[in-house]
């Protein structure tokens, strides 16, 4: 690297822990170069002018979202390749290093930086210092297709997240799996892996049943009668109802994690032969005590019946 690179970078490095309040003034002498004629004070090359002044003042000072603010108005009105480069800049030392790579990849590929070799190779070497501090968290997730939001957005690359130093909050999630939520403190350049493997929902079932003192079985064991609920392992759950003197039905269910099945049973009387009724040989009882006492009836009137009795002497007497 030649001396006077060399002392360029030198210049960038210090400024970078300094507050780059030099890099800010450095830069900003060829865009006053640039503007350095006349214009009327409401064209836009005016206006852009004195919010790149206005941003180089607050930079000076260390009011870096402010810088930010009216190098931004700038380059808005004129993109020019130091309101570009100074907008970087001020990303940086807010802590958007994301945001500031961009930036810089935009004014390196403008056509007037060309015609300002400095100016390039300023924001080419910025460009490597600010890659070298972005941090990057490389994520193994289970299920594979879970998706991972951080600091509440969507991660556009989940298992190779670039992310700007400091606290990010991160939520994986999946259907059918509890959402998995935890925080990460990174620091400048950090290199951090992490796994997250999300455990899988219960499935539910729901069942009711008529009559309401029918038994109710998952997995041939015994749940409860009339209207209950089982949690368990998700797949396929068998299902039973029984009740003395009705037909059981039983069904096979298929049930995906974290869902809520609801299944109703209805149970239908048992139709039983006459002659296993109880009631059929309750009635056949009534019936012969009936026939039994009407036949004792009849034998005893006709044993007390008004028949002739000749008695000792054999005559024959009526009464009256």
């Amino acid at each position: 690297m030649s001396q006077r690179a060399t002392s360029r970078a030198a210049r960038l490095l210090t400024v970078a822990a300094l507050g780059a309040g030099a890099i800010v003034v450095a830069v900003a002498a060829p865009g006053r170069a640039a503007w350095a004629q006349v214009v009327p004070t409401a064209t836009p090359d005016a206006q852009a002018r004195a919010d790149f002044d206005e941003g180089v003042r607050h930079a000076r000072e260390q009011r870096w979202p402010d810088a930010l603010a009216a190098f931004e108005r700038s380059r808005a009105r004129v993109d020019r390749p130091n309101a570009a480069l100074n907008v970087a800049l001020a990303l940086r030392q807010l802590g958007r290093l994301r945001a500031a790579r961009q930036v810089l990849r935009e004014c390196i590929a403008m056509p007037q930086t060309a015609a300002e070799p400095d100016l390039g190779r300023d924001a080419a070497l910025l460009l490597g210092l600010v890659i070298d501090a972005i941090a990057t968290v490389s994520l193994v997730v289970d299920p594979a297709d879970a998706t991972v939001r951080v600091d509440g957005e969507a991660a556009p690359h989940p298992r190779a997240l670039e992310l700007d130093p400091g606290d990010h909050a991160f939520v994986v999630s999946a259907p059918g799996r509890a959402d998995e939520t935890f925080a990460m403190a990174l620091r400048v350049g950090e290199r951090a892996a992490r796994t997250v493997r999300l455990r899988e929902l219960p499935a539910r079932v729901e069942v009711q049943v008529t009559p309401s003192d029918a038994e109710v079985y998952v997995n041939d064991a015994l749940l409860g009668r009339g209207a209950v609920r089982w949690e368990g392992a998700a797949g396929t759950v068998r299902l039973r109802a029984t009740r003395v003197d009705h037909d059981a039905l039983a069904r096979d269910l298929v049930v995906a994690p974290g869902t809520l099945v609801t299944e109703r049973f209805s149970l239908s009387l048992t139709p039983r032969p006459l002659h296993t009724r109880p009631w059929l040989w309750g009635g056949i009882a009534i019936a012969a005590a009936v026939v039994a006492g009407v036949t004792t009836a009849i034998v005893l009137a006709t044993n007390g019946s008004d028949a002739a009795d000749g008695g000792s002497t054999g005559a024959v007497l009526y009464a009256r």
